[in-house]
C-alpha cells in the first residue's frame, strides 16, 4: 500500500468505520435482530448520521489523493489542511447530532465511548492540521500512528450487541488489512507496542530540532546531535517494547521486532559514538545501517505490526497484472529491492559542508552493500520465467540491473582508492556520489518499458519516490 493509499486508508476507517453501518436488518445474529426490533429509531439514526458524516469525510480526502500520482506529498499538503478542515467540522456536526438522541439502556456505553472516539479525533485532526500547515511530515507520520492507535482501540472496545449496527463488513476486511488481527489481546498488543514506540518518537523530535538549525561546521552539529540525545531514541523504546507478552498471533513477529530493535540499538551506539569523536564518516555510515535495518523489518514483519512504527513495505501485487504468477512475482521482487533502495540513498545533506574526502569513505563502506542488493534483484528476476509477450520487458529489465551493477561497482572502486576526479564524474559530490549516473540509467530504463506490455508490472517500481515528479528526474523523458 503507497503511503497516499496507507493514509487515505487510516483517515477513510477513522472517519467512521464504528458509525458507518447501515441497519438493513438482515443480521443473522437474533440478539442484534432482537434490539433492531425494540430500539430501530436510535440504531436507524446512528447509522444515517455515520453513513452522511463518512460520505462527506471521504469525499473530501479522495479529492486531495485524486491528485497524487506523480506529486510529492508536500506539493499536497496545502489542499491536505483544508480536506482536514472539512472532517473536523464533520465530526463536530456528528457529535452534536449524537448528543442529541437518546440511546437505550443496552446502548450508553457504546453511545458514549462513540461520542469520545469522534471527540478525541477532532482532537487528533487538529494537531494534524496545524502540522501539515507547518510542513512538518514528521510530525504528521507521528499522528497518523496515534489514528491508527485510536481506530485500533474503537473497533476493540464496542460491543457484539453494538458492533453489527455500526461497523460495515467492509470497514472491517479493510481494517483487517491495514491492522491484521483485530481481536482485543491483538489490539492491545498493537497498542502498547506505539507507546513503546512514543519513546523513540519524542526523544528523535530532539533530534530532528537540532537537525534544523544551521551550524557552521560538521563538528558543531555533531556536538548539538550528541547533546539533543545522538544514541538514546531506539534504546528507550526497546526498554518498554521488550517487557510487552504478545498474544500468539503476534509471537513471530514479537521476535522479529526485538531482533530490530537490538540491532538498531548497536548501530545507535555507534551513531553516539561518532558523534562523540566528531567522526562524520562513521556517523553516516551508521545511519545508513540504522535505515536498512528498518527496511528489512518492514518487508519481514507482519504489516499490522509494522504500520504501528512505519510504512509496511508494498508487497502485495494488484489483481489483473500480466503474465499471470510471473507479473506477481516480478512485482514482488522489484518491490523488495525498491523497498531496501529507497532506505540505502545516502543522507549526505545533513551536513553543509562534508569534505569530498569523507564523501568518498562513506560510498567506499557503504556501497557494497548496494552491490549486494543489485546482485540479489537480479538473481530474483532472472530466475523468473517471462511468457513470450513479456520477453522483452524482462530483458530490459534484467539489462538495467546488470548495468546499475556494473556502475556500483565501479564507483565503489573509484571510492575505495579515494578517486575524487573519477567520483565526479558519476554526479556532484555534493551528495550521493552516484545519484546522477543512476537516475540516468533509472529514466533510460523507464522510457523502454514505457510502452511494453510488462509496464502494469513495473509501473510501481518506476515511481519517483516521494521526492520528486519523474519531470524532474527525466527532463529528456
Amino acid at each position: 500500500m503507497s503511503r497516499f493509499r496507507a493514509r487515505l486508508a487510516i483517515v477513510s476507517l477513522v472517519a467512521f468505520a464504528m458509525v458507518a453501518g447501515a441497519c438493513s436488518g438482515d443480521s443473522t445474529d437474533g440478539s442484534a435482530a432482537e434490539v433492531e426490533t425494540s430500539d430501530s429509531s436510535y440504531v436507524e439514526s446512528v447509522s444515517r448520521i455515520g453513513a452522511e458524516t463518512s460520505s462527506i469525510i471521504e469525499d473530501a480526502f479522495e479529492a486531495v489523493f485524486a491528485q497524487a500520482e506523480g506529486q510529492a506529498f508536500e506539493q499536497l499538503l496545502p489542499d491536505y489542511s483544508v480536506a482536514l478542515g472539512v472532517a473536523i467540522s464533520a465530526n463536530q456536526d456528528a457529535i452534536a447530532r449524537f448528543e442529541a438522541l437518546d440511546p437505550p439502556e443496552t446502548f450508553v456505553a457504546d453511545h458514549d465511548r462513540l461520542i469520545q472516539f469522534l471527540q478525541n479525533e477532532v482532537e487528533v485532526w487538529t494537531r494534524q492540521q496545524v502540522a501539515a500547515d507547518e510542513g512538518n511530515l514528521e510530525l504528521m507520520a507521528q499522528i497518523d500512528l496515534e489514528l491508527q492507535s485510536l481506530l485500533r482501540n474503537a473497533l476493540a472496545d464496542v460491543s457484539p450487541e453494538f458492533a453489527p449496527y455500526i461497523i460495515t463488513p467492509d470497514s472491517r476486511i479493510a481494517a483487517a488489512e491495514l491492522f491484521g488481527d483485530l481481536e482485543v489481546d491483538s489490539a492491545a498488543y498493537l497498542d502498547a507496542v506505539a507507546q513503546g514506540w512514543d519513546e523513540f518518537a519524542r526523544r528523535n523530535r530532539d533530534f530532528g530540532r537540532a537537525l534544523q538549525q544551521s551550524y557552521s561546521s560538521d563538528e558543531l552539529l555533531l556536538r548539538a546531535l550528541l547533546n539533543a540525545g545522538a544514541g538514546e531514541a531506539f534504546a528507550a523504546a526497546r526498554a518498554v517494547i521488550i517487557e510487552i507478552d504478545p498474544p500468539a498471533s503476534y509471537v513471530d513477529g514479537h521476535e522479529r521486532l526485538l531482533a530490530y530493535l537490538d540491532e538498531a540499538v548497536a548501530l545507535d551506539s555507534v551513531v553516539a559514538e561518532s558523534a562523540e569523536e566528531g567522526d562524520v564518516v562513521g556517523f553516516e555510515v551508521a545511519n545508513y545501517g540504522l535505515a536498512l535495518a528498518g527496511a528489512r523489518f518492514a518487508l519481514d514483519a507482519p504489516p499490522s505490526l509494522v504500520s504501528v512504527i512505519s510504512d509496511p513495505a508494498d508487497l502485495v501485487a494488484p489483481d489483473g497484472l500480466p503474465g499471470g504468477q510471473f507479473g506477481e512475482d516480478l512485482w514482488q521482487a522489484l518491490g523488495r529491492f525498491r523497498t531496501l533502495a529507497l532506505r540505502q540513498q545516502l543522507t549526505t545533506g545533513v551536513f553543509p559542508i562534508i569534505s569530498d574526502e569523507n564523501l568518498a569513505a562513506v560510498i567506499a563502506a557503504v556501497m557494497p552493500t548496494g552491490i549486494d542488493l543489485t546482485e540479489d534483484a537480479i538473481d530474483a528476476v532472472a530466475v523468473l520465467e517471462a511468457p513470450d509477450e513479456l520477453r522483452n520487458g524482462h530483458d530490459r529489465l534484467l539489462a538495467y540491473f546488470a548495468e546499475l551493477l556494473e556502475l556500483r561497482k565501479s564507483i565503489l572502486q573509484a571510492a575505495s582508492v579515494g578517486d575524487i576526479d573519477a567520483l565526479r564524474t558519476y554526479g556532484e559530490l555534493g551528495g550521493f556520489a552516484a545519484e546522477r549516473a543512476e537516475t540516468e540509467l533509472w529514466c533510460e530504463a523507464l522510457a523502454d518499458v514505457a510502452d511494453d506490455p510488462i509496464e502494469p508490472v513495473t509501473a510501481t517500481f518506476f515511481r519517483p519516490f516521494e521526492v520528486a515528479t519523474v519531470a524532474q528526474l527525466c527532463p529528456a523523458a
